[in-house]
């Protein structure tokens, strides 16, 4: 149980981090221009996907900023060399990150949007966790 616990911290961590980029102006810009482009089609599909007016954009927009910078504080405070206990700490905190995010998020949305909210999250776990177990060699 401890083992599927960790691996679902560890894969909503990686999503939370990975998606830091995913909307609006982020904290800083991406490395290169493949994730530049990758970072406006994921912007361009939520703002269709979820058919966001002008008004939810201009509430919503702000609230990826600031995850997106809480993730990149957490990321650049982070220490490769740092402990299980530590990196598990990190772990929680963005995912923490993510819930309070997500928390905001919601109440902007219509019903039909939240559905397709949580299709667009589902698919997002989905890709990270196929990342995460490309990396671990699986």
């Amino acid at each position: 149980m401890k083992i599927r616990y960790m691996s679902g911290l560890v894969i909503a961590t990686a999503l939370a981090l990975s998606s830091a980029q995913s909307f609006g102006q982020d904290a800083g810009p991406p490395a290169s221009s493949a994730q530049r482009e990758a970072m406006q089609l994921k912007l361009e599909d939520i703002r269709t996907r979820l058919a966001l007016t002008p008004d939810q954009e201009a509430k919503i927009a702000p609230l990826f900023q600031a995850r997106n910078e809480k993730l990149k504080a957490l990321r650049d405070s982070s220490d490769p060399n740092a402990s299980r206990r530590d990196k598990l700490g990190m772990l929680k905190e963005a995912r923490g990150i993510q819930d309070d995010f997500v928390d905001q998020v919601e109440p902007l949305l219509t019903k039909e949007q939240k559905k397709e909210w949580e299709a667009i999250r589902k698919e997002t776990q989905e890709t990270a966790k196929a990342r995460f177990r490309e990396r671990r060699g699986e």
